[in-house]
């Protein structure tokens, strides 16, 4: 392998790339869009835009539509997080993102997301999230299956598809052993061990003890009962800024404090 097809030592420590092993043990990059099979990093970069009219991270391989989205996103891996929450401590690389992130803190019916279903009046941090929350009420599965067609509303819905046509070799934890399919799934485990993850009331403030949530719900009136048997872990992703949430029973990751309260009542109980 050359040098213009090596791959720098940051893009190897990310876990969340395309990269996989054929029988040979030669390191691939898969085309996220088509599947096809690169030897080096330059030539799926190169695919990528005269096929798919896209722009890749050299970092983390994440497309973006426009040259200067990638040259924004990229800065993300090298810039230090300059603004934080003064309540919950999560730091942002814009001060954009922060302002946003403070409405979490607000009671829902006081929150003003940048973006509102105008049908169910739901907010969203993002234009992602809301185009994606869109489909469920349109009908619309604009993510399509390249292998056998099948068709979905959400990108996460497809990303979980196509890993049933695909070999499973399971990563495990070096904790406690726990087997996963996904390195993402991974990286969202490893918070339960590292002590990276904060607890979330449903009144929107947060606490870096489970026993300080206990105290504060005892005498909340937003607290759900049903919901204080399970905890509501809430994380920061350390690339794309957002905040996760995460059932601390399953582990099933949300994008808003509501949706994973509402999954812990119906279906963690």
């Amino acid at each position: 392998m050359n040098d213009e097809c090596e791959a720098s030592p940051s893009m190897e420590e990310q876990m969340e790339t395309e990269m996989e092993e054929n029988p040979d043990k030669e390191k691939v990059f898969k085309c996220k869009e088509c599947k096809e099979e690169h030897q080096c990093l330059s030539q799926l970069t190169e695919h990528n835009q005269k096929a798919h009219n896209l722009f890749t991270c050299d970092i983390c391989l994440k497309t973006y539509a426009k040259k200067r989205y990638v040259q924004q996103h990229r800065k993300r891996h090298t810039q230090e997080k300059k603004f934080q929450c003064s309540i919950c401590g999560f730091k942002f690389f814009e001060q954009s993102k922060l302002k946003s992130h403070l409405e979490i803190h607000k009671p829902v019916t006081e929150r003003e997301l940048p973006y509102k279903c105008s049908i169910c009046m739901k907010q969203f941090h993002n234009r992602t999230g809301w185009t994606e929350h869109m489909n469920t009420h349109t009908g619309q599965k604009p993510h399509k299956c390249s292998i056998c067609g099948a068709e979905f509303a959400h990108s996460s819905a497809l990303k979980r598809h196509e890993a049933s046509h695909e070999p499973n070799h399971p990563i495990k934890c070096d904790f406690c052993e726990k087997k996963f399919r996904y390195p993402d799934k991974l990286k969202a485990h490893m918070i339960l061990h590292t002590g990276e993850k904060k607890y979330a009331c449903q009144c929107g403030k947060i606490y870096t003890t489970s026993n300080s949530l206990k105290r504060h719900q005892q005498t909340c009136s937003d607290a759900n009962p049903l919901t204080q048997q399970v905890s509501v872990y809430m994380y920061q992703n350390p690339v794309l800024q957002d905040i996760v949430y995460m059932c601390g029973l399953c582990e099933k990751q949300f994008d808003s404090l509501e949706s994973a309260g509402s999954h812990i009542c119906s279906c963690c109980q």
